[in-house]
């Protein structure tokens, strides 16, 4: 075998490898968020087993990946004074906020979403002031979401926006 013939054949077969990687996604931080997408994007597997989020949980930029709920993801009862959240609920409101292109978000039957809303039920805010639970602005026309349960929605539970499926 040529050298050339190689050294293309070893290129495709690390691009096949990185593009199944796995990588769990274990806290909400920015970093963690920034870590798998930049390990897992093009082909890979974010992967959430149970995840107690501090704030919202924004996926974005994703391409042609998988993300796998296999857990619990609980989202904060936020403050009604609070003023990190609520400037932060001023200009996007949503608690989970994915977006990207061809993205398969499977909950694998066991996955939920959990967005605490008795608490702001109980706190009687008016309807726009209180948190959405899910947003997917997914793009492209492999888009799935399914197996996932999501409950104790503040508010609407799914929003889905620029999706062509």
């Amino acid at each position: 075998m040529k050298p050339v013939a190689l050294s293309i054949l070893f290129s495709a077969l690390l691009a096949s490898v990185s593009a199944q990687k796995t990588c769990v996604l274990s806290s909400s931080s920015s970093d963690a968020i920034k870590t798998v997408i930049n390990d897992c994007n093009n082909g890979g597997t974010i992967q959430i087993n149970d995840l107690n989020v501090d704030g919202q949980l924004v996926l974005s930029g994703l391409n042609n990946v998988t993300l796998s709920i296999k857990g619990a993801v609980v989202f904060p009862k936020i403050p009604l004074l609070g003023f990190k959240y609520r400037s932060l609920w001023d200009y996007n409101k949503y608690l989970f906020d994915v977006q990207g292109n061809n993205v398969v978000i499977d909950g694998n039957n066991t996955g939920s979403l959990d967005g605490q809303g008795k608490y702001f039920w109980d706190l009687n805010w008016k309807y726009n002031d209180k948190p959405k639970l899910v947003r997917f602005r997914l793009n492209g026309a492999s888009n799935v979401v399914k197996n996932m349960k999501f409950m104790n929605s503040p508010n609407w539970h799914i929003t889905v926006i620029d999706s062509s499926n």
